[in-house]
């Protein structure tokens, strides 16, 4: 593999995990901003909720004066009710007065929230757009990786593979034991190794080959130039240790 596919796929990487960042914190963000307005409308439900005992009272009072008129009340009572009417009316009031401040100010935050997590969530739905390119330009990248560790590896299992046939056709040929003597199998010869539709494979393209095949090798090129150059080289090779062929 080389340097550029290496560092083409960790750049990738790189770009993968920085969006995928990117898209966590727009989500995180977005439901942050979601809480604050539930807070705030919380707020609200608190300031609303308040309830005042101002209405009883006043009935007890009604209730006060029929006794009075039909005399069996006093004023003294009347009085002390009127004492807390007052008290419990101040207190109403004091909570209306807080009350309309902090729900005023509570929907113009939530108003404000509501624009910021819009514009949030229309940031966290671009981001999210992009991950389909952004996850398939990685795998792309990845492949061309991938592809060029294959080919490195396929060349040299195709080498391999010629080498043994040439020495297959040697030991045929210098074959002095009980052996058969062929070490070939009965698929041995009929090696293909296929192309992908890759960058990195398309400079292996081959007009005598198909042109998804990066290697090839039948019976019917048995005796070809290729394989009989194999079996010089091969036969090269083994004099060279010393071996008399």
């Amino acid at each position: 593999m080389g340097k550029k596919e290496e560092t083409d796929s960790k750049k990738a990487l790189d770009i993968v995990l920085r969006h995928q960042a990117d898209v966590a914190e727009a989500e995180e963000r977005v439901a942050y901003l979601q809480g604050v307005v539930e807070q705030q409308q919380g707020i609200i439900a608190d300031a609303k909720s308040y309830v005042t005992n101002v209405p009883e009272l006043m009935a007890k009072r009604e209730n006060l004066l029929a006794d009075f008129v039909l005399g069996h009340g006093n004023q003294d009572a009347i009085d002390t009710l009127d004492k807390e009417i007052a008290a419990a009316r101040e207190e109403l009031s004091k909570h209306t007065t807080r009350a309309t401040s902090v729900t005023a100010d509570a929907k113009q935050t939530i108003a404000g929230l509501k624009r910021k997590l819009e514009a949030t969530r229309e940031d966290l739905s671009e981001l999210q757009s992009q991950t389909p390119s952004v996850i398939d330009s990685f795998l792309m990248i990845e492949a061309e990786r991938l592809g060029a560790e294959y080919v490195d590896a396929a060349l040299v299992t195709a080498e391999k593979h010629r080498q043994l046939l040439a020495m297959d056709a040697l030991i045929v040929k210098h074959n002095n034991h009980e052996r058969s003597k062929s070490i070939r199998g009965l698929y041995n010869m009929e090696l293909h190794l296929p192309l992908f539709r890759l960058n990195c494979h398309r400079r292996h393209d081959n007009p005598n080959r198909r042109e998804d095949q990066l290697y090839r090798a039948k019976e019917t090129q048995l005796y070809d130039e290729v394989r009989t150059a194999a079996v010089d080289q091969e036969r090269e090779r083994i004099t060279n240790l010393g071996v008399n062929l």
